[in-house]
């Protein structure tokens, strides 16, 4: 459930192209994933999870897979099968 809404967001965001959603994705592989862009996705991933970054997380959370990793310990155990 958190990776297709995280697949979601980032499909409505970023043109992923022949790219792809994956876990190894990060700013370096998508163009418009510059600082504007991570304040968007920022911002629609807290809209769509009911959740608040602090400016260290907001700053830390540059690749899908940390982006997944925060999501499940914040939202608990029971959305690891959701990764899958």
């Amino acid at each position: 459930m958190i990776y297709e809404k995280l697949e979601e967001i980032f499909s409505d965001i970023f043109d992923l192209g022949d790219i792809g959603f994956k876990e190894d994705l990060s700013a370096g592989f998508i163009k418009d994933w510059d600082s504007l862009g991570h304040v968007r996705l920022m911002i629609a991933i807290e809209s769509e999870f009911d959740i608040r970054f602090s400016l260290e997380e907001f700053a830390k959370l540059v690749t899908v897979k940390k982006i997944l990793g925060y999501l499940v310990d914040i939202l608990g155990n029971s959305y690891k099968d959701s990764l899958v």
